[in-house]
Order: structure tokens, then C-alpha cells, then sequence
């Protein structure tokens, strides 16, 4: 099942993580390790996956989670507003082609013109 949750402008200080219906919060994995373990912290105790997002402004991330209803986890991760030229963070990972990904959001890359001079003409107004 897929969501979509649209941020508004100006969002900040934003953080994402996954709870599953009839189970726990959604755990940390190493999602660069080709068989994703589990991250487990020194103390022993499994963290919750959150992604942190400091301006919203931009952000159109996709997250798929896999797994069962006990055992989720964020299987892939990416943010199609990133510029292209700023290389991925490092929780984004997705194995695949770019056609892949895209798929998901097809109109991604003009949402992310649109947001980009909705920007343009927020700074004008902030100008004059």
C-alpha cells in the first residue's frame, strides 16, 4: 500500500519513521550491506529508523518498507527532490535501475521544478 504525505512550505525540523499496523516500530537496518542485518548499538538495543529532514522545502522522499508485520524494515530509500549534483545521504539506497525509482514518482522531477520556482518567487515577494 502506498502513502503519500505532501509537507507544507516552510516545513522544518521534520522526522520520518514507520510504525507497522498490528506490529512495532520500524528498526534500523544497513541498507548499503547487500542483506540489510539489523543495526544493533553497542548497549545491544535495536534503533528505530528515523530520517531527519532540517527544511522540508524540496523533500519528496520515498521509503518502501518490507518485511513481515513483526519484523519491517525500510527496505529502500530516496529523496527524488535531492539536486542532482548533492550526492545521496547516506540512508538513501534503492538496488536498481534509476527507471525503477522513477516509476514510484513519475512526476518527481517536475514537482521538484514547480517547488523550485514557487521558491523563486517566494524570495522576489521577500525582496521587494
Amino acid at each position: 500500500r502506498t502513502k503519500v504525505i505532501r509537507l507544507p512550505v516552510g516545513a522544518t525540523q521534520i522526522k520520518v519513521s514507520f510504525k507497522v499496523l498490528a506490529g512495532p516500530i520500524v528498526k534500523k537496518v544497513d541498507r548499503q550491506n547487500p542483506k540489510q542485518p539489523w543495526v544493533r548499538e553497542p548497549n545491544g538495543v535495536y534503533p528505530v529508523d528515523v530520517f531527519d529532514f532540517d527544511i522540508g522545502d524540496g523533500v519528496d522522499a520515498v521509503f518502501v518498507v518490507c518485511g513481515t508485520s513483526l519484523h519491517s524494515y525500510v527496505h529502500k530509500a530516496w529523496d527524488f527532490g535531492r539536486e542532482q549534483t548533492i550526492p545521496p545521504r547516506s540512508w538513501e539506497w534503492w538496488d536498481g535501475p534509476e527507471n525503477d525509482r522513477i516509476s514510484l514518482l513519475p512526476n518527481a522531477n517536475e514537482i521538484r521544478d514547480r517547488l523550485k520556482i514557487i521558491e523563486d518567487m517566494n524570495a522576489f515577494v521577500r525582496l521587494s
